[in-house]
């Protein structure tokens, strides 16, 4: 029915029947193209949802066991906890009933007061002992929320990375993949989402205790691998410190803010946490006032360190070679890439001229 008014309006118009009849197949022809380029994003869009699913799921497993763990740890210290109160309850006790037998005023003035400074001074060790299991289920729950902040993290992450997928595909408007900007950006930011995650696994925690050029090495090593910026060895920094490092860079503005660069944040670490006695001080310490045997086992050590130490620099040598081999091959692929491009067009528009056949004129018949 709508064919026909087309036709009759455009006979009322003063279009002749043929012309009308060619462009309604031309407008037929475009739509099974535009039909079967939805039907592709349809099925691109099913599958980095699937894709999104299965990374969802397997971390909220990670974050239950992460959790089981540490609730276990919590339930050990309240253990101990509560077996060094007992411990005081029966000591104090036990004092109680010593001062009751005890006269002061007697001839054994002597053994009470023995026994008095012996009963205290196990109440204070007592005391002391429960005061570090307190610190320690303290800071035991400090990083249980520590690694919970990290996984709502990792969650917004996924959630914003998926809604943000699916908001750009459903406003694709019907255009090609090749051209749809909105989609690159999603398989960029998708990729980008899967480099960060290895780079959390990769890299290990910070405390102030550890060796803080180690652990920005780390950062710096992993970055070159997955071809991390400035903005993610940032972000990844924030995440991994623990304790009072975490405490330092959450409450100073300047490193928490999201705007901060990489070499500012690193120059503040280092100037923190930074080690300034040599690594041949505690040795030397060590050979000073020791035995001969702990003296043969401190120059071991040095020699293995030195190994190690040498080890170090070749990796970081070859792994250098192979960062330059891989952006000498970025480079060339970059170059490559408008040609590739160009003969991909040219491809696709001579296979569409070919679904199409050739077009000819009804006027003249050629």
């Amino acid at each position: 029915m709508i064919l026909q008014e087309q036709l009759t309006k455009s006979v009322k118009e003063g279009k002749s029947f043929e012309e009308e009849i060619t462009r309604l197949k031309k407008v037929q022809a475009e739509a099974v193209i535009q039909e079967k380029e939805f039907e592709e994003m349809a099925v691109a869009f099913k599958r980095t949802e699937r894709e999104l699913s299965q990374r969802n799921s397997q971390t909220k497993l990670n974050l239950k066991k992460e959790q089981r763990s540490f609730q276990n740890k919590l339930n050990e210290v309240e253990d101990l906890v509560a077996s060094y109160e007992n411990k005081s309850a029966n000591l104090s006790r036990e004092l109680q009933t010593k001062q009751r037998i005890l006269d002061p005023h007697d001839q054994h003035d002597d053994l009470y007061a023995d026994n008095e400074v012996l009963g205290q001074n196990k109440i204070c060790v007592v005391k002391r002992v429960c005061g570090n299991l307190g610190f320690i289920n303290y800071s035991i729950q400090n990083n249980s929320e520590i690694m919970k902040q990290e996984s709502q993290a990792k969650m917004g992450l996924l959630e914003e990375t998926s809604h943000t997928v699916k908001a750009k595909m459903l406003n694709g408007d019907g255009v090609p993949p090749e051209n749809n900007q909105d989609q690159n950006r999603a398989k960029q930011s998708q990729l980008l989402l899967g480099t960060v995650t290895v780079a959390l696994q990769l890299i290990p925690t910070f405390e102030a205790e550890d060796s803080i050029k180690t652990f920005l090495g780390y950062v710096e090593d992993v970055a070159l691998l997955e071809h991390l910026g400035d903005m993610q060895k940032a972000k990844i920094t924030r995440i991994k410190p623990q304790g009072v490092a975490r405490r330092m860079v959450e409450w100073n503005e300047d490193l928490h803010d999201p705007q901060c660069t990489w070499q500012k944040l690193k120059t503040a670490l280092l100037n923190r946490f930074e080690k300034k006695l040599p690594l041949v001080e505690p040795i030397k310490q060590r050979v000073l006032s020791a035995k001969p045997v702990e003296c043969e086992e401190a120059v071991n050590a040095a020699i293995r360190e030195e190994q190690i130490e040498a080890r170090i620099k070749k990796q970081t040598l070859q792994q250098a070679i192979t960062n330059k081999d891989n952006d000498d091959k970025s480079i060339e692929m970059k170059q490559e890439l408008p040609r590739f491009k160009k003969n991909y067009r040219s491809n696709v528009t001579n296979d569409a001229q070919q679904q199409r056949g050739e077009v000819k004129c009804y006027r003249c018949r050629r």
